[in-house]
């Protein structure tokens, strides 16, 4: 009988394979032999497995073992999925049970619950779901590993650290273990942790705060913008010649790929006409365009607030009139057409390759430039509150709030050095 095997882009959490013949989970080797899966000869002792977490214990636990017949991957994950959906640990946990007491295992839970799970394994009603993205939900794990590995290198272990005994002292070591960190990276860290503790009070726990009055460091808010002088040489160096991109692939190996396509330049001339953000410039339509504005759905905020009201407008300038005009005749745009890659079906390609493609040709321009796509958007923020003023910036501007744009997007430094010699009385 062929051996079973789990394809890697199939793979849902939860399922695995053992093996009664080496008493074990098996994944892409024999523990036998040490050889590939596909060549183990014990295939009949081969079983499919549905594991869920279990919070009080902070590990995985078995669930169920599939009978031998149960051989085809694509029925497991229907049933597994069954299984999960009405599986609940509160109608088989003791009356004795409890809530982790010991700071992994309350993190486990907090993490479980940022990636939509209930405590008990179970996934939560739509409308409490967050649909974190992973880079922010990746953050969040490097803050919790960080403070555990301070913890560690003062000979305190997270695992049997009760969580009730976190107090100031472990904040004072977190401060000194993050002392070569930047700004940014330490104000993020403490507030991850200010976020786990409110978490914890919402499921019972009393208990004191140590991240509450941690006072947050001044950062350095870059805000680069682009010059046109720049922009144009990243226009004329982006060429499939100048596309090759030399990348580790790991294990010593060395390999090359194209960065090349033929709709970046008009993804960034877009970007900079009107400063949306990268999802947005690769969900526009032309059914968008309104008679002298763009009407922009505000999916960042959107997201956050689980809402589909938040819109922004996007004055339309000349030179984006004669943009859009060039794009619809290009590609024969109809209304419910992409403006940018109306060819292109994966949209989320063209959200993440217009930034990496951005950086790569920028780097030919200048190696040391700190310059990345996302300047564009402070680069239309700055010259338009240069022309505009506050009518940009509190009617039409880039965030419901203005102190926003103003914070974290506006160059004043540019601003200012158009402003000087101006004359007072004019």
């Amino acid at each position: 009988m062929k051996p079973l095997n789990i394809p890697k882009k199939d793979r849902i959490k939860g399922t695995y394979i053992v093996c009664s013949k080496c008493n074990t989970n098996v994944s892409d080797k024999c523990k036998l032999t040490g050889k590939s899966l596909s060549s183990c000869k014990h295939g009949e002792n081969h079983r499919f497995q549905s594991k869920i977490y279990d919070p009080a214990r902070g590990r995985m636990i078995p669930l169920k073992s599939w009978p031998a017949d149960k051989r085809d991957y694509n029925e497991i994950k229907k049933l597994h999925i069954d299984l999960i959906d009405n599986h609940s640990f509160a109608a088989q946990k003791p009356k004795s049970f409890r809530y982790p007491q010991n700071l992994r295992g309350c993190q486990n839970m907090y993490l479980q619950w940022e990636d939509d799970m209930d405590e008990f394994g179970k996934k939560l009603p739509a409308h409490k779901t967050k649909n974190k993205g992973h880079k922010t939900k990746q953050g969040i794990v490097n803050a919790m590993k960080h403070f555990n590995e301070c913890l560690k290198q003062n000979k305190i272990d997270p695992g049997f650290l009760p969580i009730h005994a976190v107090n100031d002292h472990h904040m004072g070591l977190f401060h000194e273990y993050l002392e070569d960190y930047s700004a940014a990276t330490y104000n993020n860290f403490v507030d991850t942790m200010r976020a786990f503790y409110k978490y914890l009070g919402t499921k019972g726990y009393q208990l004191y705060n140590p991240f509450t009055d941690v006072q947050r460091k001044a950062e350095n808010k870059r805000k680069d913008i682009i010059t046109k002088d720049e922009f144009d040489k990243v226009i004329a160096v982006c060429t499939p010649d100048n596309g090759w991109l030399t990348e580790n692939k790991g294990g010593g190996r060395m390999g090359r790929k194209q960065m090349y396509k033929d709709w970046l330049v008009e993804g960034w001339i877009y970007s900079l006409l009107s400063g949306d953000r990268p999802e947005e410039v690769a969900e526009r339509k032309l059914s968008d365009l309104l008679v002298f504005y763009i009407e922009n759905t505000n999916h960042k905020v959107n997201r956050v607030t689980k809402s589909t009201s938040h819109k922004r407008v996007i004055p339309l300038s000349w030179e984006l009139k004669q943009f859009i005009e060039d794009q619809r005749k290009k590609y024969r745009l109809l209304d419910d057409s992409y403006l940018i890659a109306p060819n292109e079906s994966n949209r989320k390609l063209v959200q993440n390759h217009l930034g990496k493609a951005f950086t790569h040709y920028m780097k030919q321009v200048d190696p040391d430039s700190k310059v990345t796509r996302y300047c564009l958007r402070n680069t239309y923020a700055t010259a338009m509150t240069d022309k505009f003023g506050e009518e940009f910036t509190k009617m039409i501007g880039l965030h419901s709030r203005p102190a926003t744009t103003y914070n974290h997007y506006i160059n004043q430094l540019k601003i200012a050095q158009n402003m000087e010699g101006y004359d007072f009385w004019e």
